[in-house]
């Protein structure tokens, strides 16, 4: 893998990962697990990378959304975001070392996310982060959804009141994040070298996208340019 090719791929970790934290962040929540749920989808595209790329990364995405529900579904309880976050990525770190013991150790192939775009060996992590950061900009800008979300996240009393579900906005927030958290988990994971470490897990980019998500000012441009410079 050539170090343009290296670059991009963190990039779209990176991007995956911020656009999560920041679609749970609109809706009031605050994405403390998103190491955990990257990892999560990390070990579960990891271990389906042998199947087409499609359907990995709808396992890693699924993944992550089944570990972002499960904290979403405690904080809307009452528990708290931040120790409910600090558990989930503890939990997440000793149950992948578990699975990878039993396993007998997780392998990969990168050539299964592997495209040829303008001369340059790439993967498909990359058009799928730029797709996804359009789709996520739409939705929640450009949608009736997205103005209710956002409405959660700067006044929950306030939507409440207009009839807004704020739990089950707060829940799909959750979800949304989960699932591109865990692409970008996977993404994550690949771009540490050939033949996954349990001690790796998916090298601090969960808090290094959580870290990014704050420096961007809730706009979809800004978020480019900052997973732009923390991937490089």
């Amino acid at each position: 893998m050539t170090l343009i090719s290296s670059i991009l791929l963190r990039f779209s970790a990176l991007l995956l990962g911020v656009l999560g934290a920041m679609t749970a962040g609109w809706s009031g929540a605050l994405a403390f697990a998103l190491e955990g749920i990257m990892l999560s989808g990390g070990l579960a595209g990891a271990m389906t990378s042998h199947m087409p790329w499609a359907l990995s990364l709808l396992t890693a995405g699924g993944a992550g959304a089944t570990c972002a529900l499960m904290l979403g579904a405690a904080v809307c309880r009452g528990a708290n975001p931040l120790f409910g976050g600090v558990a989930m990525n503890g939990l997440m770190a000793a149950l992948s070392m578990i699975i990878a013991r039993l396993a007998g150790g997780v392998s990969y192939s990168r050539k299964t996310y592997q495209l040829l775009i303008g001369g340059e060996n790439v993967t498909v992590f990359l058009p799928a982060a730029l797709l996804l950061l359009l789709a996520v900009w739409l939705l929640i800008f450009h949608t009736r959804w997205g103005i209710r979300l956002r409405l959660c996240g700067r006044n929950g009393e306030a939507a409440r009141k207009t009839g807004v579900r704020l739990v089950g906005m707060r829940i799909a927030a959750w979800a949304v994040c989960g699932f591109l958290g865990g692409i970008g988990g996977l993404a994550a994971m690949i771009s540490l070298g050939g033949g996954w470490r349990m001690e790796w897990g998916v090298g601090g980019m969960g808090y290094v996208a959580l870290a990014a998500a704050f420096f961007a000012i809730m706009a979809a441009f800004s978020l480019l340019l900052t997973a732009s410079g923390f991937g490089a």
